[in-house]
């Protein structure tokens, strides 16, 4: 009772159950991904005290699961599988971001005079920021958790509890490879912004700073193509344009850094104009990004998110979607509360609620008009019916789905793999190689990375199969059986 009656936890859980009708729905109306099954796999790999490892690439090539981001905070992940099964990423994810919101809270009480209103309000603005939602319809994935961990590291950077900093920055860099570079730049500007204030160096977090900058230049470096087994072009892939290495990227960028300005209004793939990489700015204003010019410091925090996204010729990478925007959540949100710092009192809640609206309209937008690459609004529109219908006959599907053995080779379409993770070799179908099992949801659902057409082709090529046969065919779900076995 305690808790309905404070009004910043009753704000929390209600934006726990908002984000609760996006994610879980999503899992249970089969309109997740493999990305969502990967992980499940990895963690059923793990219980087994196995290697996870990676099978679900679209180019068929197996690889160790930490190949593909280096995210060894997955471990920690495993008791609560033993709890939630495969619901577990969902969850986890769901309940970091809920309770992100706290240290946010406490931030605006600690800059804003401990006024509690305002603080409701950065609380409210925190919530709902567009890039939360994208990534919560977009499965489950490690840099949203990273992510959500940085209001955390900014709380105890300002309030000096080391020990607590320390912890929350391994967790940070235990998610992704890059992310302690981006942290070596937070925890720099935090100590500006700090000196600036009070005069004042944390020669802490410069430690740590440092420690994790080489740790993620280690990893990037060294580590991960060993792991990966050749070049570096699977890390760089998406900047291949700019060189097969780090060092040859920045050299590159160095040497022509009218490429970056570039990079601003074109996809450096073939040149054109971005309509996406211009929708992202004006996004990032709106939501509160427009207060960094009572701050110009803080600029600087958006840089290795920014160029990340910008430098990349992938145009899922640079839009509003997918789980790409998440990093800027939580910088819009101190940028949010540093700047009405330095906002007249007076006029603090008007501005507060008004970035409120703003923030609320650009996230309304985001989710119900595609801006490029987006094309599954289902999966985010938790105010609308549709996101409650899966389209699918359910009960029938998860049950033909349990009729598949544990120990088989399955390949599977990519929103079946959430639920066909306990097994060592699942495969995104198309990709088939020695799978003894194919399942394949016909219709209502992405068939990602081949069209409608060639994916309907596919299955009338293993229905005259020599080497597979029937083995359920239903109104939405078609698996396959090798034939002998």
């Amino acid at each position: 009772m305690f808790l309905l009656k404070d009004k910043k936890f009753v704000i929390g859980f209600l934006f726990f159950f908002l984000f609760s009708l996006i994610s879980i729905v999503n899992h249970y109306s089969l309109r997740t991904f493999f990305d969502l099954g990967m992980i499940n796999q990895a963690l059923y790999q793990i219980g087994n005290l196995q290697s996870p490892l990676f099978t679900l690439g679209i180019d068929g090539i197996n690889m160790p699961f930490l190949a593909t981001h280096f995210s060894p905070i997955i471990y920690l992940y495993y008791p609560f599988f033993l709890i939630f099964g495969n619901y577990t990423p969902t969850f986890i994810q769901i309940f970091v971001i809920s309770i992100a919101g706290f240290p946010v809270y406490k931030q605006s009480l600690l800059f804003l005079n401990n006024d509690k209103t305002l603080a409701k309000y950065c609380l409210i603005h925190f919530y709902l920021i567009w890039g939360i939602y994208a990534a919560l319809a977009f499965d489950f994935h490690n840099n949203v958790i990273g992510s959500m961990i940085i209001p955390w590291i900014i709380l105890f950077f300002f309030q000096r509890r080391h020990y607590l900093l320390i912890i929350s920055c391994l967790l940070m860099i235990l998610c992704m490879e890059t992310f302690g570079i981006w942290l070596f730049v937070i925890l720099i500007t935090l100590n500006i912004y700090q000196y600036k204030l009070e005069k004042h160096i944390n020669k802490v977090s410069l430690l740590i700073g440092v420690i994790t900058l080489i740790y993620s230049l280690m990893i990037i470096i060294n580590w991960m193509p060993v792991l990966q087994s050749k070049t570096q072009n699977l890390q760089f892939g998406r900047y291949s344009y700019l060189g097969d290495s780090l060092s040859e990227i920045i050299l590159n960028l160095i040497k022509h850094p009218s490429i970056i300005l570039e990079s601003i209004y074109k996809n450096l793939k073939d040149g054109s104009f971005t309509i996406q990489k211009i929708f992202l700015l004006l996004f990032l204003l709106v939501s509160g990004g427009f207060l960094t010019y009572k701050n110009p410091l803080m600029l600087i925090l958006f840089i290795v998110p920014l160029f990340l996204k910008f430098l990349s010729n992938d145009s899922g990478l640079f839009g509003l979607y997918h789980q790409y925007s998440i990093e800027f959540v939580p910088l819009l949100s101190f940028v949010f509360i540093t700047g009405l710092r330095k906002i007249n009192y007076q006029k603090r809640i008007k501005i507060a609620s008004g970035f409120c609206i703003l923030t609320a309209v650009a996230t309304f937008l985001s989710i119900n008009f595609s801006i490029g690459e987006y094309d599954y609004k289902e999966n985010s529109k938790f105010y609308s019916p549709t996101h409650f219908q899966s389209n699918l006959d359910l009960r029938n599907i998860k049950k033909a789905l349990k009729l598949i053995p544990n120990d088989a080779i399955v390949s599977a379409s990519s929103c079946l793999s959430p639920y066909l993770y306990q097994r060592n070799y699942l495969y995104h179908f198309p990709i088939i190689k020695d799978a003894e099992y194919i399942a394949i949801i016909k219709s209502n659902r992405s068939t990602w990375p081949i069209s409608d057409e060639e994916h309907l082709q596919k299955i009338e090529e293993l229905k005259n199969s020599d080497i597979y046969k029937v083995f359920i065919d239903q109104k939405d779900l078609i698996i396959f059986k090798i034939k002998g076995l």
